[in-house]
């Protein structure tokens, strides 16, 4: 299957905080590198790994644990994704807001084209301007199956 993209953004209204302290220069040996990025825990992924949910107006979630972070994404579908595109097309977009000390993740909801399987990875690098770490989501980001409305 041809892999299609979505650039997506999410505009935060707070500040990226680094990995380690600005004035601790051996911190960032552990805050990943564009060869070798980190990877960010990622919590509370909705819809659940492996779950079947009726397709019809599908909100995506996903908190990115112990940082504010404004992450731009650019989402694709894997070659094992066989739900079509979503509706509204190639708007699949998040807001993202604080929690704690965690960046929320919440997409406007979706209608796949059918049933079947939804995957989606997330292809980019971001990197921290503030102290120069650089990591990655996990992928899939999302890997769920849907049915019939």
């Amino acid at each position: 299957m041809m892999e299609i993209k979505w650039g997506l953004c999410a505009a935060m209204a707070f500040a990226v905080l680094g990995c380690g302290s600005s004035d601790d220069k051996s911190s960032a040996n552990d805050c990943g590198t564009i060869l070798s990025p980190n990877e960010f825990t990622v919590i509370d992924v909705q819809p659940a790994a492996g779950s079947s949910v009726p397709n019809s107006n599908i909100v995506h979630t996903f908190t990115i644990k112990g940082q504010h972070i404004e992450v731009a994404m650019n989402l694709g579908m894997a070659s094992e994704h066989t739900a079509g595109d979503p509706t509204p097309a190639l708007s699949f977009s998040f807001s993202a807001s604080a929690s704690g000390n965690d960046s929320i993740y919440t997409s406007a909801p979706v209608t796949w084209a059918m049933p079947g399987h939804v995957e989606l990875n997330e292809g980019g690098v971001q990197t921290n301007p503030a102290s120069g770490c650089v990591s990655v989501l996990p992928n899939p980001l999302f890997s769920y199956d849907v049915t019939a409305q």
